[in-house]
């Protein structure tokens, strides 16, 4: 245990190092924190600092998946090639992504079991997507999960989700609430925001999910929607 806490602890250290060697970077987060740089020197260590470091990243992309790259963790940077095999640019990755939102979302395809299993939850809860991407392809989204009969609330946020998630708890008020991400950040967003909420870390596609630790901050890690099904129904009917 004390070992996973050692490497959480170096990770942020090395996040916190890498946001402080850009003036920009390093000025918000000053404002932020509320600390000056002379205070900020005399915490370095400290898991309160090192927590809000990785919060501040959290809370906007494409520092955190430029941070992800220079930290050789996984995340979009350095996943996307050119054709000739060169990394594209960090600086070129969230515009491909959204080009990709706005004319490309409709070829994704759904993962083995996902509509099965969503069917057999909406029997039992109501369903609610939470997607990572702007409200400009909102609209996108739902055609897409249409395609596939999968006919749910769909709400678009950027950063974390735990804010969001507590906003839906408080709104449908339900007697038990399952969330369901692929990335760690996510889980420790809704941990801290709305901490009573079960959270199941799935990461569907094999070859990403070979490479991915499990979310320190999710309360069980099951790839397979078939798997996950009888995890989620349990944690409904505990409450």
């Amino acid at each position: 245990m004390r070992d996973e806490q050692t490497n959480d602890e170096a990770v942020a250290l090395r996040a916190l190092g890498w946001t402080l060697g850009d003036d920009a970077r390093a000025g918000r987060l000053l404002a932020l924190t509320g600390l000056s740089a002379e205070a900020l020197r005399e915490r370095i260590g400290e898991p309160g600092l090192l927590a809000a470091v990785l919060r501040f990243l959290e809370a906007y992309e494409p520092d955190l998946v430029a941070c992800a790259e220079h930290l050789d963790a996984p995340g979009f940077a350095g996943a996307l090639r050119s054709r000739d095999g060169r990394i594209v640019p960090e600086e070129r990755v969230w515009p491909l992504l959204d080009l990709f939102f706005e004319r490309e979302m409709h070829r994704q395809n759904v993962v083995p079991g996902a509509t099965e299993a969503l069917v057999e939850i909406g029997r039992h809860a109501d369903i609610v997507i939470l997607t990572n991407i702007g409200d400009d392809y909102q609209a996108n989204r739902v055609a897409q999960l249409e395609a596939f009969d999968i006919r749910h609330r769909v709400l678009c946020n950027r950063g974390g989700k735990g804010r969001p998630v507590l906003e839906l708890i408080e709104e449908m008020q339900p007697s038990a609430t399952v969330f369901v991400d692929d990335l760690s950040v996510h889980h420790e967003s809704v941990a801290k925001h709305a901490p009573d909420v079960w959270r199941l870390h799935m990461i569907a596609e094999p070859r990403l999910a070979a490479h991915t630790p499990p979310a320190a901050h999710a309360h069980a890690r099951i790839d397979d929607w078939g798997a996950a099904l009888p995890w989620i129904l349990e944690r409904l009917a505990e409450a």
